[in-house]
């Protein structure tokens, strides 16, 4: 994969290139065409390790959708598409589990098992330019407790410019809190799906107040909880996310505004 330069004047498709521009990438990405066709690659007999690993790196898209659909208030804030990274996440997920089993007999139908590898998801940043740790220093302690289909995050007092950074130097700020249902995907007959398609995935959001950014927030505890209906068993993991938004004053009004994708978040924990 080529890169040129931001004044490159082209994009689109020129003979057996095409040149496109992606968020987070501060250059042109310019890629060749060609390669066996659908056909060769579907039924060809060379292709049959090709084929299998097409299978798993589905069933890791599949799954790295289902972790975007219950962290989806972080691409509010976040500064790249983080859905190839967590792609990369689930398929390392599935190499672990496929060094597990045994590649004889599996590849092309390896499981991804986010509950049993979820917790590399741990920490997982949405932010390259200003990551989350480095505006919110010190982060709120959380408590997952399954059973009760609940988290409590415990946030401590924040200082401005001692543990808490305003780098885009704007008025107010707020947390966001997402806790949400992420389910292991496994392969069935010829296709993965999660592994109890019966079970209704959900999610639930919880929104703090704007602060003022030159005021000292002292701290407090917040408890978010998915409905008493949704019903779960082992398969299924819950994975608690946390944003920092930022807002302004709505011009001619004492309104406060989000200003779109400005702020940071991160994956709290997965279990």
């Amino acid at each position: 994969m080529a890169k040129a330069a931001l004044n490159f004047p082209f994009s689109g498709s020129l003979g057996c290139y095409s040149c496109y521009s992606m968020r987070g990438v501060n250059k042109l990405i310019l890629r060749s065409k060609g390669g066996p066709s659908k056909e060769q690659i579907a039924s060809g007999k060379q292709f049959e390790t090709t084929r299998k690993n097409m299978s798993e790196f589905g069933g890791c898209g599949m799954a790295g959708g289902k972790i975007g659909l219950a962290v989806d208030h972080l691409k509010e804030v976040a500064d790249y598409n983080f859905t190839g990274k967590l792609n990369s996440i689930c398929k390392v997920m599935q190499t672990m589990e496929l060094e597990n089993l045994g590649v004889q007999g599996h590849l092309g139908k390896t499981p991804v098992l986010i509950s049993k590898y979820g917790k590399i998801l741990d920490g997982f940043n949405v932010n390259q330019n200003n990551p989350f740790d480095t505006i919110v220093n010190n982060s709120p302690t959380f408590d997952i407790v399954r059973n009760e289909l609940k988290a409590t995050l415990q946030f401590p007092d924040l200082i401005p410019g001692i543990n808490f950074v305003n780098a885009w130097n704007l008025l107010y700020y707020r947390f966001k809190i997402q806790l949400g249902m992420v389910p292991d995907m496994v392969f069935y007959e010829t296709k993965y799906a999660p592994a109890t398609p019966a079970l209704k995935l959900t999610s639930n959001n919880y929104m703090m107040d704007w602060i003022s950014c030159s005021d000292v927030n002292k701290g407090n505890s917040v408890e978010i909880k998915l409905p008493n209906s949704v019903q779960m068993d082992d398969s299924i993991s819950l994975i608690l996310s946390i944003s920092v938004q930022f807002g302004k004053l709505r011009p001619g009004s004492s309104l406060i505004e989000k200003v779109k994708f400005v702020g940071c978040g991160k994956i709290l924990a997965v279990r």
